[in-house]
């Protein structure tokens, strides 16, 4: 995307190339793509539906304002909300399963073995 910027900056874009709509292809794709890869290296599978959900609301927005009365601010508000609040969500369920699983120690000094760097 950066360099067709560039390119349309310096001397124009070809008709065609103005004509393609190119977040709507570009963004989700390269966003999975992303995701995708730091799913696969990190070894995170819930990344993988991170990448979709952070993919799809440009181009889902970008049809909602072409095709339905919406605005541009009030398609892209429900269709970046509703992904952002499913993560936000998904973020508070793991945080409150690691709170379980750790819980925060009882209250007083820390046992002498916490400082002990020679273990």
């Amino acid at each position: 995307m950066a360099i067709l910027g560039l390119a349309a900056a310096r001397n124009g874009l070809p008709g065609w190339v103005a004509a393609i709509p190119i977040p709507l292809y570009v963004w989700p794709v390269q966003t999975i793509i992303v995701f995708g890869l730091g799913a696969y290296f990190l070894d995170v599978t819930r990344f993988y539906a991170y990448g979709v959900l952070y993919g799809l609301p440009l181009p889902v927005g970008i049809l909602l304002v072409k095709n339905t009365g919406l605005t541009g601010l009030s398609s892209m508000a429900i269709t970046f909300g509703v992904p952002a609040g499913l993560m936000v969500l998904i973020g508070v369920v793991l945080f409150i399963r690691f709170l379980r699983e750790y819980p925060v120690p009882a209250q007083g000094p820390p046992p002498e073995e916490a400082f002990d760097v020679n273990r």
